[in-house]
């Protein structure tokens, strides 16, 4: 709240706003870790490949570029607040929901996208 003080209206209606689409960010993410939960392997592969869309994306790799965004060094990791380790602890509740059997390619995709690396790094 002493932060609140410091700052001008408008950048705390911004901040109300990035808070509220952080929330929305969340319910979409756990919207898709229950499509994806007992094994879904038809959700799990369309979470990789939309073939029926004009344009498809790669959830996964999404997912991945926003846990190494929010903790892209120590530094970064060490000033996380609670809603940047919300975020990570969802977009993670994902990946395992994605990555649980059947469907092998999304294990093999994660584990060549470099967020082992990135993972390993945050926890040094």
């Amino acid at each position: 709240k002493d932060v609140h003080q410091a700052l001008t209206a408008e950048e705390c209606d911004n901040l109300a706003v990035f808070s509220e689409n952080v929330r929305s960010l969340k319910e979409a993410l756990c919207f898709l870790q229950l499509l994806c939960e007992g094994h879904n392997q038809p959700v799990q592969r369309y979470v990789f490949l939309q073939i029926d869309n004009s344009l498809s994306v790669n959830m996964l790799e999404k997912l991945k570029d926003l846990v190494l965004k929010i903790c892209k060094n120590e530094v970064a990791a060490d000033v996380c607040d609670e809603e940047d380790v919300d975020v990570m602890t969802t977009c993670f509740e994902v990946l395992v929901e994605t990555t649980t059997r059947p469907d092998p390619r999304n294990q093999l995709f994660l584990s060549t996208s470099g967020i082992v690396e990135g993972v390993m790094k945050m926890m040094q």
